[in-house]
This record gives C-alpha cells, structure tokens and sequence, in this order.
C-alpha cells in the first residue's frame, strides 16, 4: 500500500477485522510477520475512547 504525502486516510471495518493490528504495525507496537513498514514523516493516531452521556 502506498499513501500520497499529505493524505488523510482512516481504517473502518467490521469488529476485529485488523484495524488496530495494522496501525499497531504502522507505529512499530507489534512486530510484522511479513513486508516492511517506511515512513518518511509523522503519523498521528487518535484513538477513540468511550464517552457515555447520562441523560437521566
């Protein structure tokens, strides 16, 4: 996979498809059992956190 420099990409997908794994390969949390990851600039990674709201 190639990304354009300066693109805005997000993962969706259906629940344990791989999204985290892959963005955990790309910020070098977890080794890759295949291929190689080169990054020439920054990543930025906003990871969701529950927020439930009390409407009571």
């Amino acid at each position: 996979m190639q990304i354009e420099h300066g693109s805005l990409i997000a993962f969706v997908g259906m629940v344990e498809s791989g999204k985290s794994s892959i963005l955990a390969a790309l910020l070098g949390e977890i080794n890759k059992v295949h291929g190689h990851v080169s990054i020439s600039g920054t990543i930025a990674y906003v990871p969701q956190t529950a927020w439930i709201m009390n409407t009571t």
